[in-house]
């Protein structure tokens, strides 16, 4: 069994997130060997959400996982065709703001998964 691989974590520093600095921090995590990155995209403040995106996607041979803001589908759609592996779900699903009309974390849950399983709209 090998030793488990350190995971890059934006969180301290996200609101003063720029795409050319999320492009070196990865780019050097990859170098490390690293095991993935966690972006807190929509808690930047000073750049475009998907743009970081895009910057942590071009840096590396692997794909981000983006925490938050997962509220609607078309923000599932944008995270996949930016490049993003996955994302993080807590009060999208929560505090009811994916799929509202549900009413139930369950519902709002299935919908999310879901909508994560096909952001091209497709069954």
């Amino acid at each position: 069994m090998s030793a488990p691989r350190p995971y890059l974590a934006f969180a301290e520093t996200a609101a003063a997130l720029a795409a050319p600095d999320v492009a070196e921090q990865c780019a050097r995590y990859a170098a490390a060997r690293g095991a993935g990155r966690d972006l807190p995209a929509w808690r930047a403040t000073d750049a475009a959400p998907l743009a970081l995106v895009h910057a942590a996607r071009a840096a590396t041979p692997g794909r981000p996982v983006v925490a938050g803001s997962a509220e609607r589908p078309a923000r599932i759609r944008d995270l996949a065709a930016a490049g993003a592996e996955a994302f993080t779900v807590g009060s999208a699903a929560v505090a009811g703001a994916f799929a509202p009309r549900l009413g139930t974390l369950r519902g709002r849950l299935g919908a999310i998964m879901a909508d994560a399983a096909h952001p091209d709209g497709g069954a």
